[in-house]
């Protein structure tokens, strides 16, 4: 069955309905107090949409850490995002009998 959510790592998420988003996330304490070049930042969001033009709702489930390095100079973040496939049921609803997972790691660093 050919997926609607369209090519590569396309999702419906925009249309008629409603889009709700939670985030949270926080810096944990230094690993070396004294130094003070490198703490973790984790995060953990979920998006809900709720759309007329979907039988069900798409629902993003995301998670990451990022290792700060020298304050927020540099940083090296993981994030792995759960995603909702949507195709066509018989009746032609567009339902999600599957979901795949996205994996990035990205790196910034910022010249001042």
């Amino acid at each position: 069955m050919a997926s609607l959510n369209g090519a590569g790592n396309a999702m419906p998420v925009i249309g008629t309905g409603n889009t709700y988003y939670l985030q949270l996330g926080g810096i944990l304490p230094y690993f070396n107090k004294e130094k003070k070049d490198m703490q973790l930042q984790p995060a953990v969001g979920i998006q809900l949409s709720d759309l007329k033009g979907l039988h069900d709702n798409a629902v993003i489930y995301d998670a990451g850490v990022s290792l700060l390095l020298n304050g927020m100079s540099s940083r090296l973040t993981f994030d792995a995002q759960n995603r909702p496939v949507f195709t066509n049921d018989p009746g032609n609803n567009a339902v999600v009998p599957d979901r795949k997972w996205q994996f990035i790691l990205k790196y910034r660093i910022d010249f001042n």
